[in-house]
């Protein structure tokens, strides 16, 4: 009776981050499930931008930078979308997407900053246009970076 005492104590041991680790995925796939029910029964338009806030840091004269930006479409409606840089230096793709619904849009952004005589920082932005019919938006992604 103790080797079986000793054999589960044993097990719990070594198998409790495990069934901790699949808890909290469980756990965070009933949240996103109660989000996306609520979102399709009220008929709302739920679009989320992520990494639309960036601190790329100090960059060196002529160094590019890179950033990806990703479009949710957590609504039951297709959403129309159109990218549009706020200067010159910063390039991304202009040409109109649809993002179907439950489906993520990968936007590609690259920023060719220019040469200063001192370090200053400075902030570019891409302004999503967005159109689901009905309703039109504009959503802000900022990318900030600090000139040597």
């Amino acid at each position: 009776m103790q080797s079986d005492n000793a054999n589960y104590s044993l097990l719990d041991a070594k198998g409790y981050s495990h069934i901790r680790s699949r808890r909290t995925v469980c756990a965070v796939a009933c949240i996103f499930i109660v989000i996306l029910a609520t979102s399709w029964c009220s008929n709302r338009l739920q679009f989320t931008v992520w990494g639309g806030d960036y601190n790329a840091g100090v960059v060196e004269p002529g160094r590019q930078i890179r950033h990806d930006v990703f479009l949710a479409n957590i609504s039951p409606y297709p959403i129309s979308v159109v990218a549009v840089p706020s200067c010159g230096c910063t390039i991304v793709d202009q040409k109109p997407h649809v993002v179907a619904p439950l489906r993520i849009l990968k936007v590609k952004v690259v920023l060719h900053p220019l040469a200063a005589n001192h370090m200053t920082m400075q902030e570019k932005s891409v302004a999503f246009y967005c159109d689901a019919g009905a309703q039109s938006w504009i959503q802000i992604a900022a990318i900030r970076f600090t000139t040597k």
